[in-house]
């Protein structure tokens, strides 16, 4: 298909960095129906978890780190997440609304960030790279 890594950064990191605007700064992609509230509730964790951030960054971590560091770190954040997942409850009453609130939009500001990090990455590498 003709596609380079550095492409595939910047695409990537594009993508990443608007998913994580939409975290920190509330807007949304796409038209909001308000009658298909719990369909929305049940997905509302897949983009971060399997969605286009992750394929990403799995392809990127695996061409710059290798296969065992990726798998590696792709089998502590399956168990990280089942772990977070299993006690949501009990962390949600623990932490409280407002603390929540904030972690999540901690976590929108560094996969900002993470994503202007991969598109900076691509650019150099694409203006270094024979067209």
């Amino acid at each position: 298909m003709g596609l380079t890594l550095f492409s595939f950064k910047i695409a990537g990191g594009i993508v990443l960095a608007l998913l994580g605007l939409q975290t920190v700064l509330g807007f949304k992609f796409g038209a909001s129906d308000e009658t298909d509230k719990q369909a929305v509730a049940v997905l509302i964790g897949t983009p971060f978890l399997t969605g286009p951030g992750v394929l990403t960054s799995v392809v990127i971590l695996a061409s710059e780190h290798g296969m065992l560091v990726t798998f590696a770190a792709i089998f502590a954040s399956v168990l990280w997440s089942w772990m977070i997942l299993r006690s949501a409850n009990r962390l949600s009453r623990l932490l409280g609304k407002q603390l929540l609130i904030v972690l999540v939009k901690v976590m929108g500001l560094l996969l900002v960030t993470r994503g202007v990090q991969f598109v900076i990455q691509g650019f150099t590498a694409a203006a270094g790279a024979p067209v």
